[in-house]
């Protein structure tokens, strides 16, 4: 191994080389040296924090001139080795200023003294950092899969208060005002209604009952739930804390269901253009502290064969999120999705949304989250992204709770009490083969049930009842509609039990960040 000496300053050609200062690279990247390393042959390198341009990273489109975001990769392994930049990679002396203020508020035409031109902001100008990108891995063999697991978790965060250069910093309470066009978020009137909204149609399923406009206990944080279902989603958020405010779906029997379980909440049913573009949806009554969004999946699961007819509507419906963030302007968003959408067929729709919401200054963290982890009874693997607003602290993903103690399928089906509501067994007119119940589904519980997916003893199919306690539903969860109804709303759902886990780790964060106001 060499033996290198740290250098405190090198001189080399028109640049002086010390630590803090920025460089520009061969390879396009800029490098905040660290460390100047010299060999006994007088071989020159440097070390250091590496920064891209967010104009060349694969996970976000950018087209802001000068942007560059702090690039980070760890390993769990920890076999991460820090670069060693030879001199002759360096191309020239930079300026850099870290910040948190938004693009809008400080950006490279507000620092340049002469005509702007693309050639001289790109070579010579000022340039900004207000994003860390944070990539974590299992091991160096994990990254060389490149396909949906070859990472842990991946983030684009804004800068901390710490990180930021004096002069360029921004109050993160100044930053969550100005973006939620309000004081503060827990001063904003709450809404407080049940109804259910049916674009055309003449009369509503059932008769609406709005209560006196009033504001929430300081306490208590609203939550609202687009693309709802029969609400597993809301129901996790209800579980945890929060104040399921409204939920809204185009399925009608989904909104039906919705509607028995969530008293107090506005169920609406429509679409995501009606909803955006309707006049009687008025944007103010639906602001809400969380915001979930989990567009239907079907178009981008690895398991389709065959596009669904409305193929295109459901990959427009993702891309609407930017417009329904817009509308809503929550603190906090969370999406739930099948992993294929960080398949190479369909990253283009994840990576759009990722670059909506940074644009709209959001911290962004996401990652494929085993929901068997978290008292599922089954492999379920979907990928979860959590975002935070302007000026706030982005939560981190909640750690397993049921890594090595994982439910069973007897454990959750043996709970429900004979002549419970949508439990009424029926046996097969020809058994089939009886399995293991000590252990987990060998199938998702899909829309249609899921391939195969039976009671162990091989006698009868699972009930409604069964396939709701299997998505972890409580038992007091009240479905409406017929048995293929109620098994693809099952199906379709978020499991409540990780929503619940999620949302709890969201409410601390979010009580931690309104203590320190």
């Amino acid at each position: 191994m060499p033996h290198y000496d740290v250098l405190q300053v090198f001189q080399t050609g028109n640049m002086t080389l010390k630590k803090g200062k920025i460089v520009g690279l061969r390879d396009g990247d800029f490098l905040k040296i660290d460390t100047l390393l010299q060999t006994e042959t007088t071989e020159v390198f440097l070390q250091g924090r590496r920064y891209r341009r967010t104009t060349k990273l694969a996970d976000l489109k950018s087209a802001r001139p000068n942007e560059v975001c702090w690039f980070e990769e760890m390993y769990l392994d920890e076999s991460y080795v820090e670069d060693m930049i030879p001199l002759d990679h360096v191309v020239r002396v930079r300026q850099l200023k870290m910040t948190n203020k938004t693009f809008k508020e400080l950006n490279i035409s507000h620092m340049m003294k002469w005509p702007p031109t693309s050639k001289l902001y790109r070579d010579e100008g000022i340039l900004f950092c207000r994003l860390k990108a944070e990539f974590t891995y299992e091991s160096h063999a994990q990254k060389a899969k490149e396909n949906s697991f070859s990472f842990v978790s991946k983030c684009f965060r804004s800068l901390c208060p710490a990180e930021v250069d004096d002069g360029f910093y921004q109050d993160p309470a100044v930053l969550r005002a100005a973006w939620q066009e309000l004081p503060t978020t827990m001063d904003h009137p709450r809404r407080s209604t049940s109804t259910e909204t049916l674009i055309g149609d003449k009369e509503r399923l059932s008769p609406g009952v709005t209560t006196q406009t009033q504001s929430s206990p300081r306490h208590r944080y609203t939550f609202g739930d687009c693309f709802c279902g029969c609400g597993g989603m809301s129901c996790g958020a209800k579980l945890a804390g929060l104040e399921v405010k409204w939920g809204l779906d185009f399925n009608r029997e989904a909104i039906r269901t919705y509607q028995l379980n969530f008293d107090g909440a506005s169920c609406e049913n429509a679409s995501i253009e009606q909803f955006l573009n309707a006049d009687i949806f008025n944007p103010a009554d639906y602001r809400v502290d969380v915001l979930h969004s989990s567009p239907p999946c079907q178009s981008f699961s690895p398991a389709q064969v065959v596009k669904p007819k409305d193929f295109e509507d459901k990959q427009a419906a993702i891309l609407a999120v930017n417009d329904l963030v817009k509308m809503v302007r929550p603190r906090v968003i969370t999406m739930e999705e099948t992993f294929g959408l960080l398949h190479q067929a369909n990253r283009e729709f994840f990576i759009s949304v990722v670059s909506c919401l940074v644009d709209q200054n959001y911290s962004v963290r996401w990652k494929v989250m085993n929901f068997g982890e978290y008292g599922v009874p089954q492999d379920r693997r979907r990928v979860v992204l959590i975002a935070s607003g302007p000026g706030e602290a982005l939560p981190d993903f909640p750690q397993p709770t049921h890594t090595r103690n994982r439910t069973t399928i007897a454990s959750t089906i043996s709970i429900i009490p004979p002549g419970a509501p949508n439990h009424h067994p029926k046996e097969f007119l020809d058994p089939r083969r009886p399995y293991e119940a000590n252990g987990s589904l060998q199938n998702l519980i899909a829309c249609g049930g899921g391939l195969d997916n039976y009671h162990p003893d091989g006698k009868r199919p699972f009930t409604e009842r069964e396939y709701a306690c299997l998505q972890t539903f409580p038992l007091d969860y009240k479905f409406t509609g017929k048995r293929t109804d109620i098994i693809k709303q099952v199906g379709n759902a978020v499991p409540p039990l990780p929503a619940k886990t999620l949302y709890e780790e969201i409410l601390r964060c979010l009580r931690k960040t309104d203590e320190r106001i």
